[in-house]
């Protein structure tokens, strides 16, 4: 009994990964504000860059690149640059609209420019983030959909931890193909 109840639950698992007959590969592109906590300024321009695999319609697997630019901190000029892997699952409660939570790690690095006294120097500060994010989707057509979403970039504390979370508010397109 036992061990038909954990090969059943390792099958429930696996199926969920299974490519479904609709599985597709999709690009996002996003761009909307976003803010870093212990910063001077309110918020400022963000972009995001996802390629990812929906393996089934309630999961799947991205790789992204997102930019925080032109942040600044006690005088000091920066950008924030992520590069992380997330897993999504997804809900859609209606035909042509989509909820979904994004969770998963990744790299962050912090690079700004000091000026002062007519002394400049460049400075960069690597460190290993944990993503999360929640998105909406709204399907145009099926392989055009509209995209709001949130994400948080929060350092685990392997590397720098002075750069604080970064959130981002992002809406774009998403092409399934």
């Amino acid at each position: 009994m036992k061990k038909s109840y954990i090969i059943s639950m390792i099958a429930a698992s696996l199926w969920s990964i299974i490519p479904a007959a609709n599985a597709s590969a999709y690009l996002n592109v996003n761009a909307g504000v976003g803010t870093q906590q212990f910063l001077d300024q309110n918020a400022t321009f963000a972009t995001t860059l996802n390629a990812g695999y929906e393996f089934n319609p309630y999961f799947a697997l991205d790789g992204g690149y997102a930019m925080l630019v032109g942040t600044q901190y006690n005088g000091n000029q920066g950008n924030n640059v992520f590069m992380n892997v997330a897993a999504k699952g997804i809900l859609r409660p209606a035909r042509d609209l989509n909820l979904y939570g994004r969770i998963g790690g990744g790299l962050g690095s912090m690079n700004w420019t000091n000026s002062t006294n007519n002394n400049n120097s460049c400075n960069n500060e690597i460190s290993a983030v944990g993503l999360i994010g929640v998105g909406l989707g709204y399907s145009i057509t099926q392989n055009l959909e509209l995209h709001l979403e949130d994400n948080a970039y929060i350092p685990l504390g392997i590397g720098s931890q002075s750069s604080g979370v970064v959130n981002l508010l992002l809406g774009g397109i998403q092409i399934n193909f």
